[in-house]
């Protein structure tokens, strides 16, 4: 739970934290607010008319800029798998890359493939993907190697293959 409302957190900042000009547009419209409702309450109409024609302008250039920066950021208002594994890789220090699904079905057919080049090794085969699969994953000490393997046996067995 604590996983999933970190990433909708920072998924919220980063979908409403406005750009510097935005905010300085939204300022100004503000204080164009408050002058013509000055103007209006001191009955200087001329004034207030003239302040409204310019905030309806200033407002309608914030909503285009709006619109503008929404569609450039890209950013979807629903949690995604990269959004987890972002926290995750904040939280443990371990460098998340996002596994692409063409990368994810390497790992699956993993044993398959070696199997095909180093044949009679299905032990040293399922050892060493599993292995692979735990440091692709995420899921491995950081502090600590991948695995330590000594591939022993004579000439054209698959000890360089499999290294």
């Amino acid at each position: 739970i604590d996983l999933m409302d970190e990433a909708a957190a920072k998924l919220r900042v980063a979908l409403y934290t406005m750009p510097d000009s935005l905010k300085a547009l939204r300022d100004k419209l503000a204080k164009l607010t408050t002058e013509e409702e000055a103007a209006w309450a001191a009955r200087d109409y001329e004034r207030a008319a003239s302040f409204k024609v310019e905030r309806i302008t200033l407002q309608q250039e914030f909503d285009v800029a709006r619109t503008s920066w929404r569609s450039e950021t890209g950013l979807d208002e629903v949690v995604s798998e990269s959004d987890i594994a972002e926290v995750v890789a904040t939280w443990t220090g371990i460098p998340m890359t996002s596994l692409l699904e063409e990368e994810a079905q390497k790992l699956l057919r993993m044993e398959e493939e070696l199997g095909k080049r180093v044949i009679g090794q299905k032990e040293a085969i399922a050892v060493l993907s599993d292995a692979l699969r735990r440091s692709r994953s995420g899921l491995k000490n950081p502090r600590r190697p991948i695995g330590s393997f000594l591939f022993l046996g004579t000439s054209g067995v698959g000890k360089t293959e499999l290294a």
